[in-house]
């Protein structure tokens, strides 16, 4: 167990960005592959060009970072640029909400002009916040890599254009889903080259760290979770309507995925203030709550028995009972047995709706529990 620990501790010295490139690589690699053996055993899950599966996560997460990293610099900064990360932050997110829950794919009805208004608006709001960055000298190369990063979107864009209007050969498919997946992945990366080199100005680090936002520096942090839980809860009543459900991403998934994200960035940075306190414990965390936020995102609705989503859920709540025990913590009873009770209601009825709803809360009351004032977090519920 100690040498587990030696490593994760080896992997969070390295450099973010070689991490980043070695997995985008692997993914690449593996969705060529994969494209002429899509079915492979447990393999398919590696697939970019898949839904609901550990690559579709990968790339959610990365924009979701993105996100959540811009919110931060919009929270802590003062100068003219401020409102411009907070706009990045509202497109990173909506680029992980077109990851995880397919939004592009859904908007489209009749053809491209569907996506018009949307693309008119997103490229004004990103134009205002570029040109704020490039009026400034300290924040231009931030912008560069930006502008980059989404040029290398447009061509994602123009590339499944091509794709649906070309009749490409049997064996030129693995090498064109190859291509498309990997300048999604290099926008990514460049956008959060941008990000993380205007946030080192002010958490200085080439380190895995300088990629993991702070929970505790975010503004509004309780108040946006709360109305995420609102909006998430509020969606399940419609998402098991959509037709294309069994074969899209699921935008019953965004919220859960994000919250565990979050608490995982939140156990990660507890444990690097303070690795002696409970070190192990808050490492721990930090890959439990990786894995729920994996697990979460990978969970195929409505196809896959509703069972792995109970089985999920109670491992959820029983791995918080055990940690808040290890922390000396006494868990929160009353939230405890409402959260059980809700399980055993949705394995009642087996409500696609209550199963949807559950997930979200489930995953709000756990941070309730852990992210908290008296742990050195101003997060107060």
């Amino acid at each position: 167990m100690n040498q587990f620990f030696k490593i994760l501790n080896w992997l969070i010295s390295q450099a973010w960005w070689k991490l980043i490139i070695t997995i985008d690589v692997l993914f690449v690699i593996a969705t060529i592959f994969l494209t002429y053996n899509y079915n492979l055993p447990i393999l398919h899950y590696f697939n970019l060009g898949g839904e609901l599966n550990i690559a579709s996560w990968w790339s959610g997460i990365s924009l979701l970072l993105a996100s959540l990293l811009s919110y931060e610099l919009f929270s802590i900064k003062h100068d003219k640029t401020k409102f411009s990360w907070l706009i990045f932050s509202l497109i990173f997110l909506a680029l992980y909400w077109d990851e995880i829950g397919s939004l592009h794919e859904r908007i489209m009805q009749n053809s491209w002009t569907d996506y018009y208004p949307y693309g008119i608006a997103g490229i004004c709001l990103l134009t205002y916040s570029l040109v704020n960055l490039f009026t400034s000298n300290k924040n231009k190369k931030s912008g560069i890599l930006i502008l980059f990063g989404f040029s290398a979107f447009g061509l994602v864009v123009l590339q499944e254009y091509i794709e649906h209007t070309l009749d490409w050969p049997y064996l030129l498919l693995g090498l064109r889903t190859g291509i498309e997946e990997g300048t999604e992945l290099l926008g990514i990366f460049l956008c959060l080259m941008g990000v993380v080199l205007e946030r080192r100005k002010t958490a200085a680090s080439h380190s895995l760290m300088a990629l993991i936002p702070n929970p505790s520096l975010m503004k509004k942090l309780p108040a946006i979770l709360l109305f995420g839980l609102v909006l998430h809860t509020l969606a399940s009543f419609w998402i098991p309507n959509l037709s294309d459900l069994y074969q899209r991403g699921n935008p019953a998934l965004l919220y859960p995925v994000a919250i565990y994200l979050i608490l995982s960035a939140s156990s990660l940075h507890r444990f690097m203030d303070n690795p002696k306190d409970k070190g192990k414990i808050n490492l721990s965390l930090c890959l439990l709550f990786l894995i729920f936020s994996l697990m979460s995102g990978c969970y195929k609705y409505p196809i896959e028995s509703l069972l792995r989503f109970y089985i999920l859920h109670c491992i959820q709540i029983a791995g918080v009972v055990f940690f808040c025990f290890k922390i000396n913590d006494k868990p929160q009873k009353k939230i405890i047995l409402m959260l059980s009770a809700l399980i055993l209601f949705s394995v009642t009825y087996e409500n696609l709706v209550a199963s949807f709803i559950l997930s979200g809360v489930i995953s709000y009351f756990i941070s309730r529990i852990f992210l908290r004032r008296d742990r050195g977090y101003p997060i107060v519920f």
